[in-house]
């Protein structure tokens, strides 16, 4: 699947800030964080794209609502299984549907 031209500059822009210092995880607004707003809105480049640079996808918006929760919200189930593939990928501690279940981790 290539890419779109808005998706590559995305990515461009993310980068350049990644590189300044901006922190991925960065909190707060409706979605909560940066992988918050790609899961709701389906963009699976950009939420991989976040998830391989070190996006938490425990944080939650003011709602207490992850980014899993904002994709299945929204229908958008191939991201609900980026992130238990990268859960259960990155973390032993994930059950199949990529929930923690207890083990400290440091992020």
């Amino acid at each position: 699947m290539s890419m779109s031209l808005a998706v590559i500059m995305v990515l461009s822009l993310v980068t350049l800030l990644l590189g300044q210092g901006v922190d991925i995880n960065l909190t707060g607004g409706k979605y909560g964080t940066a992988l918050g707003v790609a899961a709701y809105r389906g963009k699976q480049e950009i939420a991989k794209f976040f998830l391989d640079r070190g996006a938490n996808p425990d944080l939650t918006n003011y709602e207490g609502l992850r980014p899993r929760d904002l994709a299945e919200q929204e229908g958008n189930q191939h991201i609900s299984d980026l992130l238990d593939s990268k859960c259960v990928y990155m973390y032993a501690g994930c059950d199949v549907h990529g929930m923690y279940y207890g083990l400290e981790r440091d992020f």
